[in-house]
């Protein structure tokens, strides 16, 4: 006999995922428009704030579904598959939150005062962020038969997508590997360290597999502008695949979700639209079209930044007020980062 999960479109309907989706991925997709568009992201003050600002919006949105997922564990009940959706969608919001942090490629102003008062903000927000996660996802896994709370309990039969294998959530191998990850991940700063590390790990490893190949194609006499945009580690080419790199591990996190629903059965009501799909979007909408609206006017607001760069670099020597003048129009020197691993 199948177990039917009890519908809860407030934490696993369609109008949730869907503002999680459009406010984690947006802002890559506004980023390399830029890209397109022959700007430098890392150069540009303006857009980096911009961006840090959707990215810290975003990880907000993460820490109120698993505030949410906890007040309705206690109040009403929650399944176990809900919570695990309910992660995965953490998931998806925390990496979009690292969007945030991206394109690290050195530019004259890429440490600008601005620009780390953001990130600062930002670590302080992902380091609580994957805290909180960290120990849901731990309390939910440890137990699952346990934690599910919902009027008709089907932990034992809920499955898990994971790269074209169904495990269950009851499995001792599932169970063992999320109950590693999580305890490391609940130490605040320590975790963001894990997270970037395992990020960065994949986008080297694929970066130098994409170098290689290009230097293959180069030797075949493949056209040039095929192999510049393979081999150039100084261009923004370089920016276009970190942060395509990193939508598409966003982008895995999100067709776990919806596998993972599509394996389990799940009542009827669970695609019921209400003031709980509704509200979800409409907050997502708010950021996506300020986004939206950049990408339309193609990026009017970093006329500042261009006329910063277009600074004159020469003055005469004799005079003291054109050399102060200059002094003080010169971009800040570079920086360190807060955090050095990033």
């Amino acid at each position: 006999m199948v177990c039917i999960i009890a519908a809860n479109p407030d934490a696993g309907g369609v109008g949730v995922r869907m503002a999680v989706y459009i406010q984690s991925l947006l802002p890559a997709i506004g980023l390399l428009v830029e890209i397109i568009r022959g700007r430098s992201i890392a150069a540009n003050t303006k857009l980096r704030i911009n961006n840090a600002q959707a990215a810290t919006s975003s990880l907000l949105t993460g820490m109120g579904l698993i505030i949410s997922a906890i007040i309705q564990h206690k109040l009403y009940g929650l399944s176990t598959f809900h919570a695990l959706v309910v992660l995965n969608l953490c998931w998806v919001t925390l990496i979009g939150g690292f969007q945030g942090t991206l394109p690290l490629k050195e530019g004259e102003n890429t440490w600008r005062p601005e620009i780390e008062k953001c990130h600062r903000k930002l670590y302080a927000v992902l380091s609580i962020k994957l805290s909180m996660m960290a120990g849901f996802g731990w309390w939910v896994m440890h137990n699952p038969a346990g934690y599910d709370s919902a009027p008709d309990a089907c932990a034992s039969s809920t499955v898990f997508w994971v790269l074209g294998r169904h495990p269950n959530v009851t499995s001792k191998p599932f169970r063992t590997v999320l109950l590693t990850m999580y305890p490391l991940l609940t130490v605040p700063v320590f975790n963001i360290g894990v997270i970037v590390a395992a990020l960065w790990l994949i986008i080297v490893i694929i970066g130098y597999l994409l170098m290689y190949i290009g230097q293959i194609l180069e030797k075949c006499r493949a056209p040039a502008s095929i192999t510049k945009i393979l081999t150039d580690d100084n261009g923004p080419s370089v920016e276009a695949l970190v942060i395509s790199l990193v939508a598409f591990v966003d982008g895995m996190f999100i067709l776990t979700t919806e596998m993972t629903i599509q394996l389990n059965t799940i009542g009827s009501d669970e695609r019921a639209w209400g003031l709980g799909q509704t509200l979800p979007v409409l907050v997502a909408l708010l950021p996506a079209t300020s986004i939206i609206y950049h990408m339309v006017t193609r990026g009017k607001f970093t006329e500042n930044d261009e006329e910063a760069a277009s600074t004159p670099q020469s003055v005469e020597k004799g005079s003291t007020s054109a050399q102060t003048d200059l002094e003080a129009q010169a971009p800040p020197k570079q920086r360190p980062p807060s955090f050095p691993f990033l």
